[in-house]
């Protein structure tokens, strides 16, 4: 139950049933062709990091000091299962809004590369990687059998009436995500048809660790209205990736065996807001080439963190501008019969950083219902934005705008 490692891949192929194949790019403009020239898997990591700076940068426009953590694979897990169910022109705009030059070969590149991330993680010291997908419908809403035959035992029935359903998604979801998400789901309305759940549970210990006896307080944001005292952690000198552009500083530092990153990014001269919505007009994101690919010595100051935020991914995608494809009264119509229409969808991602590496973990719920020489010194000791990814295909597993690293990221939306 636990794992439907194949569920995409499984209803990418299915697709072909209805046909596929016309290609949507990411964008109109020069910047189409530079995608196009990317590997699949690769292609497919650009699309999420634009997608999830996008949602970034909507959740920042009401509320700029804010902080916002989007985990971009789980909201590109679950638009990827909605719109597999998806008759071809609704499916054409969801690879447009994902990022992927047609959904079927983007959906099979997808699955390819979060099994092959799951194994890798999994392969390596210190690192470990736990992907689920979990699917309940209600039982006058039968799911079609191509549907229902990839779901396998993860494809379970549901009575949205019955209280005892909501304990039992949020177990499923604590389990999957190691316990540091245990209560996702507040209610499943009583006119829920289907339920989908995606859990991540990502733990990362640095390559090079942080001595815990250097921490120290130290102030953040010096002179803003978001001043405040930090745990900061210090590094002695080390060698790492580093470049700085226009845009500000870029900082890699890796876990592990290096297959996984953090990438750290402090802007220049202006907020997070500003730095989020040219990361999602930029065709491609921000990540053309990769972030950080020269190595210099750093000394390095990070803020301690945990954090906690939840969003909510519809809404966020209309504020984008990128909602439109959510209305098409098609989408998601071929995944139950009766036709069932997708609703809300909610992230909650919870992560720390401490001296020994990261943890992340998400949840990503949909409800369908009816109807140098000398070191650089780098601290950052003001709002930064922080990746988490893998390393060969940039997959990015956490977007984080950072203005309050003692705060949690907060439920207001």
């Amino acid at each position: 139950m636990r794992k439907i490692r194949r569920l995409l891949l499984g209803l990418a192929a299915a697709a072909v049933l209805t046909g596929s194949g016309a290609t949507v790019h990411a964008a109109d403009d020069g910047g189409a062709a530079k995608l196009d020239a990317l590997e699949p898997a690769r292609r497919v990591a650009v699309g999420l990091e634009r997608l999830g700076f996008c949602l970034a940068s909507a959740a920042l426009q009401t509320m700029p000091d804010r902080n916002v953590l989007i985990a971009p694979t789980g909201a590109g897990r679950i638009l990827a299962m909605i719109g597999a169910g998806s008759p071809l022109p609704v499916r054409q705009r969801m690879a447009k809004l994902l990022g992927w030059p047609d959904f079927l070969g983007g959906s099979i590149a997808f699955t390819v590369s979060l099994d092959r991330s799951e194994r890798s993680a999994n392969a390596a010291p210190g690192v470990t990687l736990d992907l689920a997908t979990g699917v309940w419908h209600d039982r006058q809403h039968q799911p079609l059998t191509y549907f229902a035959r990839l779901a396998g035992t993860g494809l379970q029935s549901m009575d949205p009436a019955d209280p005892a359903t909501v304990d039992r998604i949020n177990m499923w979801i604590s389990d999957a995500t190691d316990g540091r998400i245990d209560a996702a789901v507040a209610e499943v309305p009583a006119d829920t048809t289907i339920l989908m759940a995606d859990a991540l549970a990502f733990s990362g210990a640095w390559t090079a660790p942080f001595d815990p006896a250097a921490t120290r307080p130290m102030a953040f944001a010096t002179g803003t209205p978001l001043a405040a005292e930090v745990p900061m952690m210090h590094s002695g000198r080390l060698v790492l990736p580093y470049r700085q552009d226009t845009h500000g500083d870029w900082l890699t530092l890796t876990y592990g065996d290096g297959k996984f990153e953090a990438v750290l990014i402090r802007p220049t001269e202006f907020e997070l807001g500003a730095f989020s919505r040219m990361a999602c007009e930029t065709v491609g994101g921000v990540d053309i080439p990769a972030a950080a690919t020269d190595l210099h010595p750093v000394t390095l100051q990070v803020p301690r963190m945990t954090l906690n935020g939840t969003a909510s991914l519809d809404q966020l995608l209309y504020q984008a501008g990128l909602g439109d494809v959510l209305d098409d009264p098609l989408l998601g119509s071929s995944m139950l019969s009766p036709a069932t229409r997708p609703g809300p969808i909610r992230q909650q991602v919870a992560l720390t950083i401490d001296e020994k590496g990261a943890e992340v973990a998400a949840a990503t719920i949909a409800i369908g219902t009816r109807a140098g020489t000398e070191p650089i010194e780098l601290g950052f000791d003001r709002p930064f934005v922080l990746m988490i990814r893998e390393h060969a295909t940039g997959l990015p597993l956490l977007i984080g705008m950072i203005n309050r690293p003692m705060e949690s990221a907060g439920a207001r939306e």
